[in-house]
């Protein structure tokens, strides 16, 4: 599904104007003048990938009414310090999705409100800090499961339980696409709270906690 939760993590930069030429006429006796090129009818989307570290594999583009990000826009990976340009683009204004493979999981990155104009190009970069990062919760216990997991930027028990079925004895969860920053971390593992606070979360890299 399509996050409805704004991390903005793409950086929006200013749109590259694109100016049709204008034709002129040819003028003198006899002389049949030259019309004017069709002015252009769509724009693109340029995305560049400005980080040393990280290739973006996938990249995506939907319309802010969209339910999902739909098909996946690039046939190959935009390899670091190199950018691809989507062209043919209806003009409206849509959001945007870009995907990094990792060992532990995938990373994401995203951008809203991108205002595709024809006759122009807007580009957005992604850098080394970009992305959300991943928490993988490890239930060492024999015995108990893991039934809710709430992680907030706020507060103990703050937000939603992430968890849409426990975590089993002896398993691991990862809980994806989580912006960087710091949180605070409640397990109830065996009926009981267990809290974690100042738990930190970087782009494109996991953090793990362990409940024995």
């Amino acid at each position: 599904m399509k996050g409805e939760q704004v991390y903005a993590s793409i950086n929006q930069v200013d749109q590259e104007s694109g100016r049709a030429r204008r034709g002129r006429n040819a003028i003198g006796g006899g002389g049949g003048g030259s019309s004017a090129p069709a002015a252009p009818t769509t724009g693109s989307v340029k995305f560049t990938n400005s980080s040393t570290l990280y290739a973006i594999d996938e990249a995506y583009l939907a319309l802010p009414s969209d339910t999902t990000w739909g098909a996946q826009r690039n046939s190959s990976a935009i390899a670091t310090g190199a950018s691809w340009t989507l062209s043919g683009i209806t003009p409206a204004t849509y959001d945007s999705a870009i995907t990094s493979y990792g060992n532990v999981s995938n990373y994401y990155a995203y951008s809203y409100g991108i205002a595709v104009t024809a006759g122009s190009t807007y580009t957005l970069t992604a850098s080394n800090t970009s992305y959300t990062g991943t928490l993988v919760v490890n239930n060492n216990n024999a015995t108990n499961s893991i039934t809710a997991l709430y992680v907030s930027a706020t507060a103990l028990g703050g937000g939603a339980n992430v968890l849409s079925t426990p975590i089993a004895p002896n398993t691991s969860r990862n809980i994806v696409n989580i912006p960087s920053g710091s949180y605070f971390v409640r397990a109830v593992h065996g009926g009981v709270n267990r809290d974690n606070s100042g738990v930190s979360i970087a782009s494109h890299s996991w953090t793990g906690i362990t409940y024995n």
